[in-house]
């Protein structure tokens, strides 16, 4: 059984890495967003008070947010104010028990009857900063630091990759190397010497796709793996060889003949690809007698159906 725990890991924790990001990127959304709420509930508050009315009673009748009051004064229902853009949910999930007594010594009976306020439901605005602030006294890695770790991930996939091969397991082994692609794509601001390795690595792992492909009989997938190793490096006889495959596998023979002719400029002594010529003449010569012996069954088929129809009037 092959031990994939190298790989697994190094993926797992640069995983883990892109979710810290992600989390760090909604927690600086939301201070931004809170504190635009609290901006409106200062201008809010402003107008209130101009108004001759208490703010903290005015929040107290129609909830604690900007938005709350908001909607109030403007008379809108919710439906009414979603369909203005405002994307903030005020979700009233308030499951109040009212069957417990309440011994209030007051008599005001209008306390059983108040509406739910509303609620934005997060965090505060004080607490979400204090932990941005403490994030950001945690050491985070480098850009650089990370780049490396994606590094080691890509060759353990490259590794891995191969090995499955090996063992003929195409179908995972594709995955590997598809997900080895796919954390090039997520490194950025590399060294020129980084991204020019990265590069050829990429094209090496599309390469080997195209191969499982092959090996898979997917020639349309192939094809494809073959024409993103040729956006890296438009020299790659490789690419063009085994995009010659797939067409034979095909029937295409002229246009695999064509890949072929493009591999052979690029590497004009590959006995590899002169036998490709070869065995692409011999099959589109097979191919060419195998249809004109067709066409003689067919004519000789017209024939005898005309010679039997010519008969029929002599003799009739």
């Amino acid at each position: 059984m092959t031990d994939y725990a190298k790989f697994e890991k190094l993926i797992e924790e640069e995983e883990e890495r892109e979710k810290q990001e992600k989390e760090e990127e909604r927690v600086r959304k939301r201070l931004k967003y809170e504190k635009e709420q609290q901006e409106k509930q200062q201008q809010y508050d402003e107008k209130l008070r101009a108004e001759g009315k208490d703010p903290e009673k005015e929040r107290a009748k129609h909830g604690g947010c900007a938005f709350s009051q908001m909607r109030n004064f403007a008379n809108f229902s919710p439906d009414e104010n979603s369909k203005n853009g405002h994307n903030h949910s005020h979700a009233h999930n308030h499951t109040h028990d009212h069957s417990h007594d309440h011994d209030h010594s007051h008599d005001h009976h209008e306390h059983a009857h108040t509406a739910p306020k509303s609620s934005c439901g997060y965090m505060p605005y004080e607490q979400l900063k204090q932990l941005d602030e403490q994030r950001k006294k945690e050491v985070q890695p480098t850009l650089e630091e990370k780049n490396k770790k994606k590094k080691e991930a890509v060759y353990a996939a490259k590794q891995d990759g191969n090995r499955l091969f090996k063992e003929k397991n195409y179908e995972l082994a594709y995955k590997v190397y598809e997900r080895g692609v796919l954390i090039i794509n997520g490194m950025y601001e590399l060294e020129e010497k980084d991204e020019d390795e990265m590069e050829k690595v990429e094209c090496l792992l599309d390469l080997n796709m195209a191969l499982v492909c092959l090996k898979m009989e997917n020639w349309t997938e192939a094809i494809n793996c073959c024409k993103m190793a040729i956006q890296i490096d438009a020299n790659n006889a490789k690419a063009y060889y085994r995009w010659s495959e797939a067409l034979i596998a095909m029937s295409e023979y002229d246009e695999a003949r064509q890949q072929s002719l493009k591999a052979k400029e690029i590497e004009p002594k590959n006995i590899a690809i002169d036998r490709q010529l070869q065995t692409i003449d011999k099959l589109q010569q097979e191919q060419l007698d195998k249809a004109k012996k067709e066409e003689q069954k067919m004519a000789k088929r017209i024939r005898n159906k005309l010679k039997k129809e010519q008969n029929i009037e002599n003799n009739g």
